[in-house]
């Protein structure tokens, strides 16, 4: 018979899996201090301006001192400006080795290689938390488990040795992770010869949304019901996720579970139910906070729809990246006009769920950075 105290240690053992020590202690250090997220644009502007490539003087000036005020919050351990996969895609097009150089160096100085994980994991361990959290007070907070360093950017990964026995393997791969937990954006960007892995083709993506767009756009009626379709349907990206932890959580407690294969059966019945309540739950204000990724992304989507003159950009699937990542993790976003204003827009509730000031004037950001 299992105890409710093993059933809650478990859990929480499963929260975890594959976050070590220390991933905890670095989410214990980021949360002690104002997150500021630079997207794309504020991170090139930054470089731009220190290389002294900005024609205009005035945002030249108000660039250089966005940096050494923040490079200096940064040293005196007040702020923290983190890096996400997103960004680091971004950067790796542009220029060429040497600009690419210079803007992980300025990553390094002002993130202090503080990392998000990858967006989609993001979702996925928001879900665990959710519905860990329900039958264990003991759970990290969901903001202390989603840091990590510049090797493991895009992902959790170790080193495969297969003609090697397994403990071999996993004393070369302990080894290795805490020499990785060190290596700087610098030594990482010099590493990498072919930038061009870090680039994602949108074209097809981008073609499909719009596709889709034009053919149902037209039978929503209400902005309410456009953010409950966007929601609903990133959901069901991620139901597998919910189905993995629900049926973990019934192995711990020694409830028989059926075969994942049998999509036609208890699983399938699972799924739905699944579907059920997580939708019910991330229109919620509670549920939206805590599935924020996806709150944040659908939301974006949902105004972008929304608006019968925007059409969906290629930029736009970064930005929304972007979005969930400030948004949901960070007190400061520092992004471009357009998406500052879809952020403040009054027909939606993101401001309210997710109260992180959204600056994208060079001079307001220079003044928040003298003075916040």
């Amino acid at each position: 018979m299992t105890t409710h105290n093993q059933h809650t240690a478990a859990s929480s053992a499963s929260l975890v899996a594959g976050i070590d020590r220390r991933r905890l202690h670095l989410g214990n250090w980021a949360i002690q201090r104002k997150r500021i997220y630079l997207d794309l644009r504020f991170w090139i502007g930054i470089r731009d301006a220190i290389m002294g490539r900005v024609k205009d003087s005035g945002s030249r000036k108000s660039l250089v001192e966005l940096y050494e005020n923040l490079a200096e919050k940064v040293s005196n351990g007040s702020h923290v400006c983190p890096v996400s996969d997103i960004v680091f895609r971004e950067m790796m097009k542009q220029g060429n080795a040497d600009t690419r150089i210079k803007s992980a160096r300025i990553a390094d100085k002002l993130s202090e290689g503080l990392c998000l994980i990858p967006h989609v994991d993001r979702s996925d361990i928001e879900i665990e938390h959710m519905i860990l959290a329900a039958t264990n007070s003991g759970l990290p907070r969901i903001e202390q488990v989603v840091w990590t360093k510049p090797l493991y950017l895009m992902g959790q990964w170790q080193l495969g040795f297969e003609s090697l026995p397994a403990e071999e393997s996993r004393d070369i791969n302990q080894k290795f992770s805490e020499y990785a937990w060190d290596v700087s954006f610098e030594h990482m960007v010099a590493s990498i010869d072919d930038p061009s892995v870090f680039i994602e083709d949108l074209t097809a993506l981008v073609d499909d949304i719009r596709v889709g767009n034009s053919i149902w756009n037209h039978s929503v009626a209400s902005f309410a019901d456009m953010l409950r379709d966007e929601l609903c349907g990133v959901v069901d990206c991620h139901i597998s996720t919910a189905l993995e932890v629900i049926m973990r959580i019934a192995e711990i407690a020694g409830i028989a579970c059926p075969s994942e294969d049998d999509e036609g059966g208890e699983v399938a019945r699972t799924r739905d139910e699944i579907r059920r309540l997580l939708c019910g739950a991330i229109q919620t204000e509670c549920g939206g906070r805590l599935l924020r990724t996806m709150r944040i992304t659908a939301t974006c989507h949902a105004v972008s729809r929304w608006d019968k003159n925007r059409k969906f950009k290629p930029n736009d699937y970064h930005d929304f990246k972007h979005a969930a990542a400030a948004l949901g993790y960070c007190d400061v976003f520092l992004t471009e006009r357009s998406l500052a204003e879809l952020l403040g827009q009054r027909h939606h509730s993101l401001g309210k769920l997710f109260p992180c000031r959204v600056i994208s004037s060079p001079t307001e950001a220079a003044e928040w950075a003298r003075n916040g």
